[in-house]
């Protein structure tokens, strides 16, 4: 006998199912780095005098707090796990939350399947709802794949990091998260247009941060922690003292938000609580080829990843000299930049050289995304030509490799890219504190990136790495126009 499903499950599973994947990626990453980041303490500050060193270091270098925590409990490997991960990777993780939630919801409404959906013995609000209890099943295995990653490194002799402290450090990587997804669900009935109801979550988002960066470099504005989520986080301590009064926001300020799926009830399928005309002036600006429209469809994309490649920049830029200087007592952690960074005599430098790395990375993830919409537009049945014109810049090699799988495999394409991107990101990370095989060390995308300002790009590398990207985006290309189209 045939098992049969209900309406609301079958709604679940698709919320699950076009979630899991980057929950997957999210949580494997989120755990090793956190990973990296103790075993590197717990070798490179093995002593107690070494600790205490960088520990006053840090701690009179308040400006490091607009990227790390509150300097706390640094003489244990826990604490500094916690000062070095906690914030950066609340930031990317409530980043993904919101990009997630608006995808679900308002993606899917503008799309057109909820319309599709809702025919059916159910209505908008709890398709929404399902879909997102759905998203929520696909947040708890990234939680509890980041959790027992951390806690095998809690496990290793010099780490010893207990398991609650281990489970306490993830939920305060994740506790923003669902807030920010939750900050999802409501700005999705804000807009008829995803990109805009994601720009009306960004926008909280990134003043939130902002206002716990300033609490955490001024002391007489040490108050607006209480105001922001990732201030709360801050406050929480996991390691000693732990706070566990400042779950409460978190618990009070998430279900708030979720209501706003009671609005998806109170509107019309395809509109928005905000009004907008969709009676706009036509504008045929590079509408003439497909290529042009390619450029015309990507623009929003490049110039948004531009300008968080250049916020990043500005950041790093400001707190180089602060940083050099808080670090400059304590030898190995001077090493480690150094060795990140690739200049050995001046440290500040290396910090900068260090940046390059992240702002690299999130050219790739730019690139990623690109080609993750391409596949959308496939999967949607709107054939076009982008990936002839996706081939720009530093990223070439990369986007080669996901145009290669893109014209034999397009459903895995961004999934290559991001294994390739978190296969280099963690490997240079370890390189910098273990001794690796020059085979791994090579496999590294950052291996080839001139990291340091005042070293000379090696052309002949980056010759064979364009005509290499090339051949195989000419490969994807030529076998993309030969196969059928792949639908969702």
């Amino acid at each position: 006998m045939a098992s049969s499903i209900t309406p609301a499950a079958a709604l679940r599973r698709f919320g699950l199912r076009q979630t899991i994947k980057g929950a997957l990626i999210l949580g494997i990453s989120v755990g090793l780095f956190v990973t990296v980041q103790g075993l590197g303490y717990a070798k490179t500050f093995a002593d107690e005098r070494s600790r205490m060193d960088l520990a006053a270091s840090l701690t009179d270098a308040p400006a490091l707090g607009i990227l790390y925590g509150e300097p706390k409990e640094l003489l244990t490997t826990s604490g500094y796990m916690v000062y070095r991960t906690v914030a950066i990777l609340a930031l990317i993780t409530s980043l993904w939350g919101l990009m997630t939630a608006t995808k679900l919801l308002r993606g899917q409404e503008e799309d057109g399947r909820t319309e599709a959906i809702i025919t059916g013995s159910t209505t908008n609000r709890h398709a929404s709802w399902n879909m997102f209890l759905g998203y929520i099943g696909s947040m708890v295995v990234s939680f509890s794949l980041a959790a027992l990653i951390i806690i095998g490194c809690g496990r290793i002799p010099g780490v010893d990091t207990p398991v609650l402290t281990c489970i306490l450090i993830a939920a305060m990587i994740y506790l923003p998260s669902l807030l920010f997804a939750s900050l999802g669900v409501l700005v999705s009935q804000f807009s008829v247009i995803r990109r805009r109801a994601l720009m009306y979550g960004l926008v909280p988002l990134v003043i939130l941060f902002a206002l716990r960066g300033i609490a955490n470099t001024m002391s007489d504005w040490y108050w607006l922690k209480n105001i922001t989520p990732f201030g709360w986080v801050d406050k929480f301590s996991p390691v000693a003292d732990t706070q566990l009064a400042w779950i409460l926001p978190f618990l009070i300020t998430i279900p708030i938000l979720v209501l706003g799926i009671y609005f998806a009830g109170k509107r019309d399928l395809g509109a928005s609580l905000i009004k907008e005309s969709l009676n706009v002036k036509s504008h045929y600006f590079l509408l003439k080829t497909y290529v042009q429209l390619a450029i015309r469809q990507q623009l929003g994309i490049f110039i948004g990843w531009s300008i968080a490649a250049v916020a990043v920049s500005a950041i790093i830029a400001a707190v180089a000299d602060i940083a050099a200087k808080a670090v400059a007592d304590a030898p190995q952690m001077v090493d480690i930049i150094a060795k990140l960074g690739n200049s050995i005599g001046d440290i500040k430098v290396a910090f900068l050289g260090t940046g390059t790395i992240f702002i690299v990375l999130l050219l790739l993830i730019m690139a990623t995304v690109g080609l993750g919409a391409i596949r959308r537009d496939e999967a949607m049945l709107y054939l076009d030509n982008r990936v002839c014109v996706a081939l720009i810049g530093t990223i070439v090699f990369t986007l080669g490799i996901g145009t290669f799988v893109y014209g034999i495999l397009p459903r895995l394409a961004t999934l290559a890219m991001y294994v390739v991107i978190a296969w280099s990101f963690t490997i240079d990370i370890v390189a910098s504190v273990v001794k690796l095989d020059d085979i791994f060390i090579k496999s590294s995308l950052f291996h080839y990136v001139s990291s340091s300002p005042s070293e000379v790009p090696n052309w002949a590398t980056f010759a064979w790495l364009v005509g290499i990207g090339l051949v195989m985006a000419a490969i994807g290309i030529a076998t993309f126009t030969r196969r059928d189209i792949v639908p969702e």
